[in-house]
């Protein structure tokens, strides 16, 4: 397959994935507004943005994984030059920052969804 032919896959992956986002979105909306009509005590809080709780839950994650590729960085630009001792200890700093993201990611995303946690 042809760069243009993964461009277009992901594409069309990411028109799905939002279509499916924002009628999630409004049927979360709606039965709000329902319970809001049976009880007004409920009260009327607007969902939050996806973006916001993406961030919210996998943001540490993330941190982690980014400080992890950027000490990998350097290194893989500059793989031609003689190892040394700074070279080792990003290296070494990187993959176990890398390896800590997954791991909290996993650990987030599977203990995040224990019973009676919020």
């Amino acid at each position: 397959m042809t760069a243009g032919n993964w461009v277009a896959i992901a594409a069309l992956f990411v028109t799905v994935v939002v279509t499916l986002l924002v009628s999630y979105q409004q049927r979360k909306q709606m039965r709000q507004i329902e319970a809001f009509r049976v009880d007004p005590a409920v009260g009327l809080k607007p969902p939050l943005h996806p973006f916001v709780r993406f961030s919210k839950n996998y943001g540490a994650s993330i941190w982690v994984l980014t400080c992890g590729l950027l000490f990998l960085w350097p290194e893989y630009y500059d793989r031609f030059k003689p190892v040394t001792r700074e070279t080792v200890v990003n290296i070494v700093i990187g993959i176990n920052s890398v390896i800590l993201g997954v791991v909290l990611t996993v650990g987030q995303y599977f203990f995040g969804k224990l019973p009676g946690k919020k």
